[in-house]
C-alpha cells in the first residue's frame, strides 16, 4: 500500500469537480507524482471525489492511499484518511479523476500507412498514450496506419524503417581461401543489417542465401571477405 502524508488546512467550497478543498488536491497530487515517479506539477487533479466538504482542521494529517499496482489511469480509486490530535477525524474512500502528463514521441506531422515518421516531443495526457513508446534513437520508424499530427508514437504502431530496401543493388560475396568471387546482385526483400537474406544474381537468374552487412555485402555460406 503507497501511504504520503501531509498537513491540511483550508476551507472547502462547492465546485462542479467535486468539493473545492486546494490542499486535498495537494495531497493527491504529491502522492501520485511519488507513486509515478514524475514531478508534481505533471499530475492535474481534474476531480478530487469529494462529496462534502473536507471536515479535518487545520492541524489535521491527510494520509493518502492507493491499491499495489495502480496504474494512475485518469480514473483513481483511493483512500484519504484525516486524524488530528490522535484521533480519526476522516476516512473517505473517493472514486477520483486524475491526469498524469509525460513528456512522449509523437508524430510531427501526419502520415500515411507505409510512411516514414518523422518524430517529435509533446506533453500528453499518459493514459492516452496505449502501449510502450518508441525509442526515438532507435528509428526511423514506418507507420502500419495512418496517424495524425500529434500522435503518441508507440511500438505497435510502427515498425522499424529497413536498412536495405527491396530492389537495391548489393555486392554478393562467394567463396574462400584466398578465391572470393564477387558480383552484383538485387537484394528480393527488406533487410536489416546482420539478416539472412536472398539475392538475385543478374548474371546467372541464380538465387544465393546469405547474411547482409553494414557495408552491403551479402556473405554466401563460407565466404570470406
Amino acid at each position: 500500500m503507497q501511504l504520503l502524508v501531509i498537513a491540511t488546512a483550508a476551507l472547502a467550497t462547492t465546485s462542479p469537480h467535486g468539493v473545492e478543498s486546494p490542499l486535498v488536491d495537494a495531497a493527491i497530487r504529491a502522492h501520485v507524482a511519488d507513486a509515478v515517479g514524475v514531478a508534481q506539477h505533471d499530475v492535474e487533479v481534474r476531480s478530487n471525489g469529494l462529496g462534502r466538504p473536507w471536515s479535518c482542521g487545520p492541524a489535521a494529517r491527510l494520509d493518502v492511499e492507493t491499491a499495489p499496482g495502480e496504474s494512475f489511469q485518469r480514473y483513481v480509486r483511493l483512500r484519504v484518511v484525516g486524524t488530528e490530535r490522535g484521533a480519526q477525524c476522516a476516512d473517505l474512500r473517493l472514486r477520483t479523476e486524475i491526469v498524469v502528463w509525460e513528456k512522449v514521441p509523437v508524430t510531427a506531422n501526419a502520415v500515411g500507412a507505409g510512411e516514414t515518421i518523422r518524430l517529435s516531443t509533446a506533453r500528453v495526457e499518459r493514459h492516452k498514450v496505449v502501449g510502450a513508446s518508441v525509442d526515438p534513437l532507435a528509428g526511423p520508424y514506418i507507420a502500419v496506419a495512418p496517424m495524425v499530427e500529434g500522435a503518441p508514437v508507440t511500438v505497435s504502431r510502427v515498425r522499424t524503417a529497413p536498412d536495405w530496401k527491396a530492389g537495391t543493388t548489393v555486392t554478393l560475396v562467394a567463396g574462400s581461401s584466398g578465391l572470393v568471387i564477387r558480383t552484383p546482385g538485387r537484394l528480393l526483400a527488406n533487410a536489416q543489417n546482420g539478416d539472412r537474406v536472398r539475392v538475385a544474381n543478374p548474371a546467372t537468374g541464380a538465387v544465393v542465401v546469405g547474411k547482409i552487412t553494414a557495408d552491403g555485402l551479402v556473405l554466401a555460406q563460407g565466404a570470406d571477405r
